[in-house]
């Protein structure tokens, strides 16, 4: 993704009239990797629970 977000600022330095396309594509770019981020903390707030109790449970199977 890095890539494209240099193609799109690359076309930001163009002086063209067609500037909302790669506007519109920077914008993009910003929500999905907000979208991402949101994502991974939800997922990680879903689970931390099980992964919590699977850690301890593993921890004193060692134990034994």
């Amino acid at each position: 993704m890095p890539v494209v977000l240099k193609e799109i600022v690359d076309a930001l330095e163009q002086t063209n009239l067609l500037l909302i396309l790669p506007l519109e594509l920077l914008f993009a770019y910003g929500a999905l990797r907000l979208a991402s981020l949101l994502f991974n903390e939800l997922r990680d707030a879903i689970f931390a629970r099980g992964f919590r109790y699977h850690v301890i449970l593993c921890d004193c199977t060692w134990c034994v």
